[in-house]
């Protein structure tokens, strides 16, 4: 099990933490088992599974839907 986090600066209310919910919904269960977003310091906490997903398809994904992050 892998942890995964980042700061997204376009994180701002509960519409975009849906956003990025929104991303991961369908692995959820299959390859991301949570994601955790806290607007208060814009972080984002992803727990996946490394023999389903790489970190580089997770980040790749963001990429794809035009997030902007730093890695923590």
């Amino acid at each position: 099990m892998q942890l995964l986090k980042l700061t997204i600066e376009e994180l701002h209310c509960s519409s975009c933490v849906a956003t990025i919910e929104q991303l991961f919904k369908d692995l959820e269960n299959q390859k991301v088992l949570k994601v955790t977003s806290i607007i208060a310091n814009k972080s984002v906490k992803i727990n996946f599974d490394e023999s389903k997903i790489s970190k580089s398809e997770i980040l790749d994904m963001l990429d794809q839907a035009g997030l902007e992050y730093n890695e923590l």
